[in-house]
């Protein structure tokens, strides 16, 4: 999230922790999460963590239920503005970290990039995202659609391992030259990551 989109939403919202949670519940809708994982996700004490988590469920964003001597929160689907209040969060949050939150655990994925026009197009073009590791197709295409649903565009996607790029930017690959010589939004991993081995 940029800074200026994090400090507005702070002055909406209240804080930055408030506004840290709202982000992760909002980019996983339908997912739980108990006290001490959404500390460790957003980086925050665990006091903080949990006062918030009480202001939002006294708000009605979210409810909790007990199970195993933990309590998990989940977005209240019942709260009347919990869908609008979600997508601000959506639409703040760029997509590469939508589309981060759901490639980030797939340790097959050593880089992953956004390129091209769609870095500055408006949010009804497609996203373009360029791969790199020794992952299956059918995982990557099960998790974007996901991605696609929540954000309302279609994400075209290259796979090539490390071999494969680095055989290409030795024969100096017209679309390979063309991606890594323009910009660049790094999801996963980072331009140094793209060196020949």
């Amino acid at each position: 999230m940029k800074y200026k989109q994090l400090v507005m939403l702070e002055k909406i919202f209240g804080s930055k922790a408030r506004v840290k949670i709202l982000t992760l519940f909002s980019l996983n809708y339908n997912e739980e999460f108990y006290l001490r994982e959404i500390a460790r996700i957003v980086k925050l004490n665990v006091n903080s963590v949990r006062r918030e988590l009480n202001n939002l469920e006294e708000f009605g964003f979210l409810s909790s239920e007990k199970r195993d001597r933990l309590k998990y929160y989940v977005i209240n689907k019942d709260f009347l503005l919990c869908e609008e209040i979600a997508n601000i969060f959506i639409k703040s949050e760029a997509n590469g970290e939508i589309i981060k939150s759901k490639l980030n655990n797939i340790d097959e994925i050593e880089t992953a990039f956004i390129y091209g026009n769609s870095l500055f197009s408006n949010v009804h073009e497609n996203v373009d995202l360029l791969l790199i590791g020794n992952v299956e197709e059918e995982i990557i295409i099960k998790e974007l659609n996901k991605v696609e649903k929540k954000i309302s565009r279609k994400i075209n996607f290259n796979i090539l391992s490390q071999k494969e790029l680095n055989q290409k930017i030795k024969e100096e690959d017209i679309f390979i030259s063309g991606v890594l010589n323009n910009s660049k939004k790094f999801i996963i991993g980072e331009s140094s990551d793209l060196i020949l081995e």
